[in-house]
């Protein structure tokens, strides 16, 4: 690991800051030079985890054994094109790294983790602590304007499983968790009462809306998420 600090180094000096954002390919370029396994990717952490699992009710966003293309900011560097793996549960993000024409997986450290994104989905780093409410770890960012922002917090649930030989684990989605984050501060909003404490000026139309959308509401509840407050915005306005 000692001999690969310096590598580490050039790449912070040939990929300032304000490259982030930029076309995708340069980092890829200076990555294939360089080798991931000589990023600071690699100083991650070996993957275990003790709660086993044998089928697609597992811990994870994809359910797929497969690791996903997508993007991360890790300790200040953008790294596009990475192949990752998002642990709803333990709230960890596993990296897939090419070394020697074998792959090694490791878990990211995450206080050194930004942002990621993966199939199209967002996720910021939240850490805020204020009087009853605690936001720590990855939410994922479903709605935005100038105004106000909604993150969305993945949870499952468990069941122990007793085999002949051997303990397993099956994971399934539980009800996530919505939170609103306006003028700074960060409210819960995983009820028709907590959006209308917030903005109770439009206590009617939000009311009239989730009479309008239950079936949007029941279906697909992150779609209706955006609506109610797409609505809410312009009506701000």
């Amino acid at each position: 690991m000692l001999k690969k600090i310096p590598f580490c180094l050039i790449l912070a000096v040939i990929l300032p800051v304000y490259l982030v954002g930029q076309n995708n390919s340069i980092y890829e370029t200076f990555d294939e030079i360089i080798g991931l396994e000589n990023t600071v990717l690699y100083n991650g952490l070996e993957s275990l985890d003790l709660q086993k699992t044998i089928n697609e009710k597992n811990k994870f966003l994809f359910t797929s054994p497969n690791y996903n293309s997508g993007n991360i900011v890790y300790n200040r560097q953008f790294f596009p094109d990475i192949l990752l793996k998002f642990n709803v549960v333990d709230d960890r993000v596993l990296v897939q790294i090419p070394i020697n024409d074998q792959y090694s997986v490791f878990e990211l450290i995450t206080e050194k983790i930004e942002t990621f994104s993966l199939n199209g989905h967002y996720f910021q780093k939240l850490n805020d602590s204020q009087e009853g409410l605690v936001l720590y770890g990855f939410y994922e960012q479903i709605f935005e304007s100038s105004e106000l922002s909604l993150f969305k917090k993945y949870r499952k649930k468990y069941k122990k499983r007793l085999d002949r030989s051997y303990v397993y684990y099956e994971y399934t989605p539980d009800d996530p968790q919505y939170y609103l984050k306006l003028n700074g501060k960060y409210h819960s909003v995983n009820s028709k009462m907590d959006v209308i404490d917030i903005f109770p000026e439009i206590k009617k139309e939000i009311r009239q809306t989730y009479r309008a959308e239950k079936d949007l509401r029941k279906n697909d509840l992150d779609s209706f998420m955006k609506l109610l407050f797409n609505k809410i915005v312009n009506l701000q306005i």
